[in-house]
């Protein structure tokens, strides 16, 4: 197994600004990234009606695929940052992520069907579910053995609180200004985290552990993982 790197190493200096990050604002950035996606889909709940008159949906069945198809679309897109990532860095595919999330949001906002509305989400979900899966790579990255356990452990705590929070948010949104500006308020949230990344956080993956991107070896570990009875469950 190669040497993580460590929380103390030396960051690029091209990366980042000030002084080195602290353990509390690290845990913050992680849990705030990987909160996004979450906010994406529990914030829309409590708009959901009003989506669908919005949008002329009379079937009330249809307007869940609001969350539903996100969902979906967010597991199959979890299968792509990981190899880019292992090629390019983890900065910028995680910056990547939070420009498609930033730009897809302010699309939904102004989606003029519910079906466009669908598809932007679809593709909102694959193109920013990065902000899932990289988290995890940056903590392996820079910690290992009990450290990143218990690194992962509080990150997961403030996490959990999200889904809690985001339907009072998407809900007093909606009071306020309508449904179309809970995809702005969410465009706002990612473009304050796309800078705190930029501005703050290093890439932490070394250039010597970089890893061409082979398909036929990623299909490979995939059938591996799935037929792994541990992996399965």
């Amino acid at each position: 197994m190669k040497p993580a790197y460590r929380a103390d190493m030396p960051s690029s200096p091209k990366h980042g600004s000030g002084p080195a990050m602290g353990r509390a604002e690290f845990v913050a950035l992680m849990a705030m990234t990987m909160a996004l996606q979450a906010l994406a889909i529990d914030a829309m709940l409590p708009a959901l009606g009003e989506i669908a008159r919005d949008l002329h949906v009379t079937d009330p069945n249809r307007r869940q695929l609001v969350v539903g198809v996100f969902l979906i679309s967010a597991g199959f897109g979890a299968l792509i940052p990981g190899a880019l990532a292992d090629r390019y860095g983890r900065r910028p595919v995680l910056l990547g992520s939070l420009i498609l999330y930033v730009a897809l949001s302010a699309a939904c906002a102004l989606a003029p069907t519910f079906n466009a509305l669908l598809v932007l989400r679809a593709v909102q979900a694959v193109g920013s579910a990065g902000l899932a899966v990289l988290p995890s790579a940056i903590i392996r990255d820079r910690h290992e053995g009990d450290a990143m356990a218990r690194l992962m452990s509080t990150i997961s705590m403030v996490f959990m609180l999200i889904p809690m929070l985001a339907p009072t948010l998407g809900q007093a949104v909606q009071l306020f200004a309508g449904w179309r500006w809970i995809f702005g308020i969410l465009g706002v949230m990612g473009t304050g985290i796309a800078i705190w990344v930029l501005l703050r956080l290093p890439e932490t993956l070394r250039p010597e552990y970089r890893q061409e991107i082979m398909p036929l070896s990623i299909v490979r570990n995939m059938v591996q993982a799935a037929v792994n009875r541990q992996a399965f469950g």
